[in-house]
């Protein structure tokens, strides 16, 4: 008898203390829930503020003082990176002689791009919007774009960034010998490259370096958008095949020839993008615009 006293006695202390547990776990869960909804219903409207906000710094005019710091990038650091990597491939041409000794193509290349940069920056001081989002300000997120987008990059920099290497190195290598008529004709369709991409821009303040789906984005028909459907890249063309010729080198215009043909793929994953994007008046702007990048031939 008080074997089962003491029993019924730890079996209703048990059953109480699994009531007490059960209850703390119920209201435990409604909270966990009051408080998930609460949070999503923040991040929601954290989201909607963000992206007001995303978009009044986009479009605000810029002040004194940013154009200011967009002409010293232009000026000093876009010059610098570029001759950084011309006389890094230099370097190892001239190694262990330590600098490198800067050579005709190299001036007229980093001279020839700072020029042209300060004119497009000029003439696109009226689109703060496009000039922000190509300086990667504000970047698309995971939602917002493709997986390949992203990857596209990855892919191409090390590629861009060892034909760069290479141009410094086969250009101080071929400083006595590359005629220099050669690089001043380079400059023809180095120039005008930059000039039909200075247009693209002009038509197209939408015109981001990742693809994707902007607030009250509209499809781009007219200008340039009218002769290709991916203009952008019908300027880079020109723009990479010149640019080692102009610093005075040969053979590095195979990896930018490869950067070509990759973004010429890259443009079936822009395509398809596109479509949905835009659905049925994208599928008529490719019936009445039949060419990807170069006209009659791609």
């Amino acid at each position: 008898l008080q074997f089962f006293h003491l029993f019924f006695f730890a079996f209703m202390h048990f059953s109480n203390l699994l009531d007490r547990t059960t209850n703390r776990e119920t209201k435990s869960r409604s909270t966990r829930k009051y408080n998930n909804t609460l949070q999503a219903t923040e991040e929601r409207m954290t989201t909607e503020t963000c992206t007001k906000e995303k978009e009044d710094v986009l479009e605000r005019p810029f002040s004194t003082n940013e154009i200011i710091r967009l002409y010293l990038l232009i000026l000093l650091i876009y010059p610098l990176v570029l001759g950084g990597m011309f006389l890094l491939g230099a370097y190892f041409h001239s190694y262990p002689t330590f600098p490198p000794t800067p050579w005709y193509g190299f001036w007229v290349a980093v001279s020839g791009y700072t020029c042209v940069g300060i004119v497009m920056m000029t003439l696109l001081l009226d689109r703060p919007r496009l000039v922000r989002q190509r300086m990667s300000k504000v970047l698309p997120t995971q939602n917002e774009t493709s997986k390949g987008e992203r990857d596209f990059y990855k892919l191409t920099s090390p590629i861009f960034f060892v034909g760069m290497i290479g141009m410094g190195y086969d250009g101080s290598q071929r400083r006595d010998t590359f005629p220099h008529i050669v690089i001043w004709l380079s400059l023809i369709p180095f120039a005008s490259a930059m000039m039909w991409i200075l247009w693209v821009m002009r038509c197209n303040k939408y015109a981001a370096r990742i693809v994707f789906v902007q607030k009250d984005q509209k499809l781009i028909t007219t200008g340039p958008y009218a002769v290709v459907r991916h203009p952008m890249y019908m300027g880079i063309i020109p723009l990479f095949l010149s640019l080692p010729l102009v610093v005075g080198s040969v053979w590095p215009i195979l990896p930018m020839m490869v950067c070509i043909v990759l973004m010429g793929i890259r443009t079936y994953s822009e395509e398809e993008f596109l479509i949905q994007t835009f659905g049925e008046e994208y599928q008529q702007y490719r019936t009445k615009v039949p060419y990807r990048m170069i006209p009659w031939i791609f």
